[in-house]
């Protein structure tokens, strides 16, 4: 925990060693085929993930419905934002990620089937690029629920890679006027809020 530019935030610094450190935490069940994931984050430090795919800050977050097991993984870099699509990890727009300033992002996923699950991306409000391929399979040991905030550098690299994260907020059985159940992390506290459409 960090208090950070006036935010209770969770903070995020990987160590001289080992080279990578996580936040977990199972959020529930989530069996919807549209799932909204929005996290505001300050990336102060961060490696180049073109140089070393283990240079990035990470959220990875997973579901299962019995039959459709996906997960949706996300890599922060001085190179941009890149989303796993099960095969390679593919940028999305171009060089959109800042380092030293805050930054809301949204990514609204369309996960009712696996093999062509896509992912629309915002950057404060403002779409960077929609239908983004996301469709990795989930891999084994993971939940239905499970979400990872992390942050990581290349062995021999040096101190690169500190992130502070606001709070993340994922929701499932979403209208396009607004989300109707909201789950929201922080680094200690889970709570489920429910709202309706303006």
């Amino acid at each position: 925990m960090a208090t950070f530019d006036g935010a209770h935030c969770l903070k995020i610094d990987v160590p001289a060693s080992p080279k990578v450190c996580s936040r977990f935490q199972d959020l529930g069940t989530f069996l919807d085929d549209r799932c909204v994931l929005t996290v505001r984050m300050y990336i102060d430090r961060v490696g180049s993930v073109v140089a070393n795919a283990n240079n990035y800050v990470g959220i990875l977050f997973t579901g299962d419905d019995g039959s459709n097991r996906w997960t949706f993984f996300a890599k922060f870099s001085t190179d941009g934002l890149f989303i796993d699509d099960g095969d390679a990890f593919n940028e999305v727009g171009t060089d959109v990620v800042a380092e030293d300033e805050w930054a809301e992002w949204t990514f609204d996923m369309n996960v009712a089937d696996r093999d062509t699950a896509t992912v629309d991306v915002y950057k404060d409000g403002s779409l960077v690029e929609a239908g983004v391929d996301m469709s990795a399979p989930q891999e084994a040991g993971e939940d239905d629920g499970f979400i990872t905030l992390r942050a990581r550098q290349a062995s021999g690299v040096g101190h690169e890679a500190t992130v502070y994260f606001d709070y993340v907020s994922i929701g499932t059985g979403c209208s396009d006027e607004g989300l109707t159940t909201t789950t929201t992390t922080t680094s200690t506290t889970t709570t489920t809020t429910t709202t309706s459409p303006p």
